[in-house]
């Protein structure tokens, strides 16, 4: 089995039901729940496996200077309007009650972005630090991340080398000005991310990991 959302108390419910039945559950999104889960022969803490055909870097032409695809909650909204009001334009889409994208313009506003914004704190039903699919995706699109700071991403990945993390929406905005304006550094940090899931975070190692651990 795999789990996606096992910090919602519906997806726990299920799991626990199921366990007896299962011979390995692999687990996203936090490593801190799947600890807490137990049953460590059972239970592992992987990543989110992407569809290269799908979420890679054609090299387009990045005339996105920041994007944020994705739902339109309360408090992302606020650093978005934030940035905006303060002079930096955010193109952002999606949202499944918002606006549906199929998989391939949602991946085409990755391949389009320079900086990419990702939200890593949940409500289930209190705040929990996760790391969803969205790094992963936009890593693999050559985007560079820029991630609300939470130590679960900082797991998977090196903060300043792979990603940005920022802390307020202050710093967001300062973070956004600086890594516009140096090419370079941005364009390095972009490509560490990709080296890194498009290596060590790969579909296909996720996939062999999942099998010679069933097998043996």
């Amino acid at each position: 089995a795999i789990w996606g959302d096992l910090v919602t108390p519906g997806q726990v419910k299920i799991y626990k039901e199921l366990l007896p039945y299962t011979t390995i559950n692999a687990a996203t999104l936090s490593a801190a729940i799947v600890k807490r889960m137990g049953s460590p022969e059972k239970c592992i803490y992987m990543w989110v496996p992407k569809d290269t055909r799908i979420f890679n870097d054609p090299r387009k032409k990045r005339d996105i200077e920041v994007s944020y695809a994705g739902s339109l909650k309360k408090d992302r909204l606020e650093r978005i309007n934030f940035l905006i009001d303060n002079g930096t334009p955010v193109y952002y889409r999606g949202g499944e009650r918002e606006e549906h994208l199929t998989i391939a313009q949602y991946a085409d506003i990755f391949k389009c972005s320079k900086i990419t914004l990702s939200f890593a704190r949940q409500y289930f039903p209190h705040y929990s630090h996760v790391i969803d699919a969205r790094p992963f995706e936009a890593m693999n699109c050559g985007a560079m991340v820029m991630e609300e700071e939470n130590f679960e991403t900082a797991k998977l990945f090196i903060p300043f080398v792979d990603y940005v993390p920022y802390t307020s929406k202050k710093d967001l905005l300062e973070k956004v000005r600086y890594y516009l304006k140096h090419d370079k550094e941005r364009e390095t940090i972009a490509r560490n991310g990709y080296e890194k899931v498009t290596n060590l975070y790969s579909a296909k190692r996720f996939w062999q990991l999942i099998i010679e651990r069933v097998l043996y």
